[in-house]
């Protein structure tokens, strides 16, 4: 008996069924038998555990007119088994391809910071949950790429096409000592003494509820009042009766803040979307009065904590309400607040979801329910994380 040729090595994937095989065709013989067992390919439908492949030593066994693939320790006497060793079940994890088990939760923190080069102690990126954000004035700004946590205290970081590897050294001052000669530095920028005891201490310990609305589509006394006033566009109109028409629509708030001061006629295709479209908050976020207006609603902000501070703060922190306006309500005024919102959720405060205010006068969009407004690119991130930082950069 001429023995059976063995197929050395394939890869099964979860579910599959060895029984289920075909040849290809340039190695079916006259007789329709397989003239190259080696090529033997394996048809199964779509697993839902696909992204779990183990490896398993195959070999073929003869069952009358049939070849089958079969686990080679699954094989009887009369079979050849050549000795192979057991294989690993790497498995890959969805987000940034490392293997199976959660990456330290230290090393994560260790790399959670900003990131100078040791050469000339310039600015490089930005990391936070093995996402990086590279420094607005580097070329990569507007990309996002992730580290991968290899063995140990290794990493690695796909880039430009290429893979660069690293070692993380965690001491005082944290360091990635890259192989191709790069390092980088983490530096924690020290709080000021004087402001250590006051509004700082109530960062991150409280929860912020942020929403929208539009001054013509509120309630009916404030719309009659832009009418008077040649509409809500340019409408002058005292925060005091805002704040009133707040009241009247049960959401009281500590800062009201404007957002008209965003023309942008170039984006008329845009308002089939909803403000949280990911190109209408990106050309907010680079509009020349983007950086007036962050600073103003900041400085807002913390007035609104102060005057909190000086009532008294309940055991669950402060809680503060941010209510911004924009004329229908529908796309400024939803960009920036989603900009706030992003700001507030990453300085620690809790923070639920927008109201709309005006949402039952929204016509002609998508109502925030359109597959690229619920679906955004990464590049949104990117956006955001620079709105943050300029934020914090604000005194």
């Amino acid at each position: 008996v001429l023995p059976l040729p063995l197929l050395p090595l394939q890869s099964l994937r979860c579910g599959e069924d060895l029984r289920q095989k075909k040849c290809c065709r340039e190695s079916v013989g006259t007789d329709g038998s397989c003239t190259n067992p080696s090529e033997l390919l394996v048809d199964r439908a779509p697993c839902q555990n696909d992204d779990l492949v183990q490896q398993i030593p195959l070999g073929l066994k003869e069952t009358g007119n049939e070849l089958l693939l079969t686990p080679l320790e699954t094989l009887g006497s009369g079979h050849i088994v050549p000795m192979l060793p057991a294989l690993p079940t790497p498995t890959r994890n969805a987000r940034n391809g490392a293997k199976s088990g959660a990456p330290s939760e230290g090393l994560v923190k260790v790399l959670n910071g900003k990131w100078f080069l040791q050469s000339n102690e310039r600015p490089i990126c930005d990391i936070w949950n093995l996402e990086i954000y590279f420094d607005p004035e580097t070329s990569l700004k507007d990309t996002l790429h992730y580290l991968r946590i290899e063995e140990g205290s290794a990493v690695s970081l796909r880039m430009n096409g290429q893979l660069l590897s690293g070692e993380v050294s965690v001491d005082a001052q944290p360091r990635i000592r890259w192989k191709h000669g790069e390092t980088w530095i983490k530096k924690c920028t020290p709080v000021p003494a004087a402001l250590k005891a006051t509004v700082e201490d109530l960062v991150g310990s409280g929860s912020v509820l942020v929403a929208t609305f539009g001054l013509e589509c509120l309630d009916g006394e404030l719309a009659d009042r832009c009418h008077e006033l040649g509409g809500g566009a340019g409408a002058n109109i005292p925060e005091a009766e805002i704040a009133e028409a707040l009241q009247r629509r049960k959401f009281p708030s500590d800062v009201i803040l404007d957002a008209r001061m965003f023309p942008d006629p170039d984006a008329a295709l845009l308002t089939r979307h909803s403000g949280r479209h990911h190109l209408i908050i990106t050309r907010l976020c680079q509009h020349r009065n983007f950086g007036w207006w962050l600073q103003h609603a900041k400085a807002q902000f913390r007035k609104a904590l102060h005057r909190q501070e000086k009532r008294g703060i309940g055991p669950m922190g402060p809680k503060i309400s941010v209510a911004v306006y924009c004329r229908r309500g529908k796309h400024r005024s939803v960009a920036a607040a989603c900009i706030l919102k992003h700001i507030f959720l990453t300085e620690g405060f809790r923070c639920p979801e927008i109201s709309h205010l005006s949402y039952a006068h929204w016509r002609n969009c998508c109502k925030m329910q359109c597959a690229e407004c619920l679906q955004p690119p990464e590049e949104l991130q990117v956006q955001l994380h620079h709105a943050y930082k300029h934020w914090s950069e604000l005194p």
